[in-house]
């Protein structure tokens, strides 16, 4: 188990949240705590779970319910890889990115880049 951690920071005019360790009720009330304190009323927020360990039905269940008291309208809640679908509240969209290529290390201008 790795030790939980959010952050929030700006960049290109909306807040991302970036959450590691495991998804428990401390880690849904520091992103809802978080988009509070940050959230400027009018950006996109960004919660990105790509780093997140297990989730545990405490902490989504603690999130659904906190992050209603929040500023953020949902069509402005968006929700970075496949750990936000369990975890997304109704009406924010979830962004699943497509994997990374990797290079087979051996070419410049291959198929494999």
């Amino acid at each position: 188990m790795q030790p939980e951690q959010v952050t929030a920071a700006h960049s290109n005019g909306n807040l991302h949240i970036r959450i590691s360790g495991d998804f428990n009720t401390m880690v849904a009330a520091q992103i809802t705590t978080a988009i509070k304190r940050r959230y400027q009323g009018h950006e996109n927020v960004f919660v990105h779970t790509e780093k997140m360990g297990e989730l545990l039905a405490t902490g989504i269940s603690t999130f659904l319910r906190t992050i209603k008291r929040c500023p953020v309208q949902s069509n402005k809640l968006f929700m970075v890889g496949k750990k936000g679908m369990a975890m997304a509240p109704n009406g924010c969209r979830v962004i699943i990115p497509p994997p990374k290529k990797k290079s087979c290390g051996k070419c410049k201008k291959c198929s494999c880049q």
